[in-house]
C-alpha cells in the first residue's frame, strides 16, 4: 500500500513539474528583460543593443532595457549578467569573443562554462587602413611586399593586448610571414589620429571612417558600403576571416523552454527592416546564427586561439 502511494505522490509531482515548465514558457516574459552589454553606453554594440531591443520589445509584449556596464576589459559586465538568477530576465549581449579570445588569453573572471548560447544578432564591418596619403604602400599586397623587403619597419596602432585585433594583427604576421612594429594606444581616436598624421602607418577599425584609406576586409563578403575593398579570402589569406560577431546569452541553467523561445523570438527580429537598416548605417551587418550555429562558431575561433597561444604568437595575460 505504502509502495503505491509513494509511485502516485511520484507521478503527480512528476506531471506538476512537466505543468510548471510548459506554464513557464507559455507565460515568459511576465515583467520586463534587462540585456547587459559590457560596452560603453555610446559604443556601436550598445546602440545595436538598443536597436534590437525595441523590436525584441514589440514581438514579446514587454519592456526590454539595456544596461551597459563597462569595465575591466568588458569583463564587470560578462560577470553581472552571467552570475545572476538564470530565469530569462538577465541576459548578456557581448561579441563571441569575449569567450573565445578574451577569455582566453585574460582573466574575465567567467567562461563560456557559464554562459547559454541564444543566437547570435550581427557582425561588425573590420578592417585594416591607412592613411589616404601614404606614401610606403596603398593596397594591402603593396604593404605585404613593403614588409618583407623593411621587417619591423611599417608600424601599426595596438588597441588592447590579447583582444580581437591583436589576434587579427598576429594572425597577419602569421599568414604572410611579416614582422611589424606594434604601437599600442589607450583609445580608438588616438589610434585614428596616429594614421592620419603619418605617425603610425596602419591600424584596425571597426568603425567606418571616411577619411581612413581600407586595405582589406575580414569579413567573408565585401561589404556593400566597401564596394572596392577586397577581402582577406579574396588576396589569398582565408586564415583572416575571423568575424567579429556580436551574440546574446544566458546565464547557465536557464530553462530550455525560454532559450527555445528567446531564440525564436532573436532570429526573427533580426530581419526587421528597421533593425538590419539601423546596423547597416553604423558599420554592421544583421548576422542571425541560432545556437548550435554559434556553438559551432565559437568552437572554430577558439582552436584558432589556442593554436595562437600554443605557438607562441600570443602570449596569456591571465
Amino acid at each position: 500500500m505504502k509502495n503505491k502511494l509513494f509511485s502516485l505522490f511520484t507521478m503527480a509531482a512528476l506531471l506538476l513539474g512537466l505543468c510548471g515548465v510548459s506554464f513557464a514558457a507559455d507565460t515568459y516574459p511576465s515583467r520586463p528583460i534587462n540585456i547587459i552589454t559590457p560596452y560603453v553606453p555610446g559604443g556601436a554594440f550598445t546602440m545595436t543593443t538598443r536597436a534590437f531591443a525595441e523590436v525584441v520589445s514589440k514581438e514579446l509584449g514587454q519592456n526590454v532595457i539595456v544596461t551597459p556596464t563597462p569595465g575591466a576589459g568588458t569583463a564587470i559586465g560578462l560577470k553581472k549578467a552571467l552570475l545572476s538568477k538564470p530565469d530569462g530576465y538577465t541576459l548578456l549581449m557581448t561579441a563571441l569573443t569575449s569567450f573565445s579570445i578574451r577569455s582566453l588569453v585574460r582573466d574575465m573572471r567567467v567562461t563560456l562554462k557559464d554562459a547559454e548560447p541564444i543566437a547570435n544578432i550581427a557582425v561588425s564591418v573590420t578592417y585594416f587602413a591607412t592613411s589616404k596619403d601614404n606614401k610606403k604602400f596603398s593596397s594591402l599586397l603593396e604593404m605585404i611586399a613593403y614588409a618583407k623587403e623593411h621587417p619591423g619597419e611599417i608600424s601599426i596602432a595596438l588597441l588592447g593586448i590579447g583582444g580581437y585585433h591583436h589576434i587579427l594583427i598576429s594572425m597577419l604576421e602569421k599568414e604572410a610571414g611579416i614582422e611589424l612594429n606594434k604601437v599600442p594606444f589607450d583609445s580608438g581616436p588616438a589610434a585614428i589620429a596616429a594614421v592620419l598624421g603619418g605617425h603610425v602607418d596602419m591600424m584596425v577599425e571597426d568603425v567606418y571612417n571616411p577619411e581612413l584609406h581600407t586595405l582589406a576586409i575580414t569579413n567573408k563578403e565585401r561589404c556593400s558600403r566597401y564596394p572596392d575593398t577586397p577581402t582577406f579570402m579574396e588576396l589569398g589569406y582565408p586564415g583572416m576571416s575571423i568575424d567579429m560577431n556580436i551574440g546574446m546569452f544566458a546565464p547557465k541553467g536557464t530553462p530550455e523552454p525560454v532559450l527555445k523561445k528567446l531564440e525564436s523570438v532573436f532570429l526573427k527580429a533580426c530581419k526587421a527592416p528597421a533593425y538590419v537598416n539601423f546596423v547597416e548605417s553604423i558599420n554592421m551587418l544583421s548576422l542571425p546564427m541560432d545556437r548550435e550555429e554559434m556553438k559551432a562558431t565559437l568552437a572554430k575561433e577558439t582552436s584558432v586561439t589556442e593554436g595562437l597561444l600554443k605557438a607562441g604568437i600570443i602570449q596569456s595575460q591571465k
